[in-house]
C-alpha cells in the first residue's frame, strides 16, 4: 500500500517541490504588505489596505474563472505545465515590482496583478495532480500538496519578519522574486518527468 502510493507520489516531486518553495517565498512577504504600505507610502491608512485586499480578490476571482474555460478546452497536460510556468514567473517578476512602488496607485496595480497571475496557478495544478493520482490515492495526492502549502506558508511567515528587518523590504522583495520564479523552473522541469513515464495524454 505504501510503496505504490509512494511510486505514484514520485511523479509529483516537481509539483511539491515548486509548490513549496513559492509558498514558502509568497509567505515570507504576504504577511508584511500592509506593514509596508503603512511605511513606504504616504496616506495610506486601514481603508486603503481594504481597497487594495479587494483589488486582489476581484481580479484573482475573475482570473481563475477565465483560467479554468481555458484549461477545460486543454487535452493534454504539457499545455497545463507551461500555463503554471509562465504564471510562477510572472508573479515573480511582480513581486520584484514592489521595489518600484512609490505610490498607492502603484499598489493596487501591483494587487490587480498579483490576483490576476494568480488564477494561473492554481487550476492547472489541480488539474495535473488529478491527472497524475490513480483514484486510490487522489485525496493524498491532494492532502500532501496542501500540507507543503501550509508548512512552507509557516516557515515564511516565521522567518519573513526577521528578514525584512535585518535587509529591508527591498532585498527581500528581490528575494522572494527570485524564488518564486525558480519555483516555476523546477514545476516546469516536472514535465519531462512525466513524459518519460508516458503520464501526458
Amino acid at each position: 500500500m505504501i510503496i505504490p502510493m509512494i511510486k505514484n507520489l514520485s511523479y509529483l516531486k516537481y509539483v511539491y517541490i515548486s509548490t513549496f518553495l513559492f509558498w514558502l517565498a509568497t509567505n515570507i512577504i504576504a504577511p508584511f504588505l500592509s506593514i509596508f504600505a503603512f511605511t513606504q507610502i504616504e496616506n495610506v491608512g486601514v481603508a486603503e489596505l481594504g481597497i487594495a485586499s479587494m483589488i486582489f480578490f476581484l481580479s484573482f476571482g475573475g482570473s481563475i474563472l477565465i483560467v479554468s474555460l481555458v484549461v477545460d478546452k486543454i487535452k493534454g497536460l504539457q499545455d497545463d505545465f507551461f500555463v503554471i510556468f509562465i504564471g510562477f514567473i510572472l508573479r515573480g517578476v511582480i513581486f520584484i515590482l514592489f521595489i518600484f512602488v512609490e505610490s498607492f496607485t502603484d499598489f493596487l496595480l501591483i494587487h490587480f496583478l498579483l490576483g490576476a497571475t494568480r488564477g494561473l496557478t492554481d487550476v492547472s495544478q489541480d488539474k495535473i495532480i488529478t491527472k497524475l493520482s490513480n483514484d486510490e490515492i487522489l485525496s493524498t495526492s491532494f492532502g500532501v500538496r496542501i500540507s507543503i502549502t501550509n508548512f512552507a506558508a509557516a516557515i515564511g511567515s516565521g522567518i519573513g519578519g526577521a528578514l525584512i528587518n535585518g535587509l529591508g523590504f527591498k532585498p527581500v522583495f528581490f528575494g522572494v522574486g527570485i524564488v518564486t520564479i525558480l519555483s516555476g523552473i523546477i514545476f516546469y522541469k516536472g514535465k519531462n518527468l512525466v513524459i518519460k513515464k508516458n503520464a501526458i495524454n
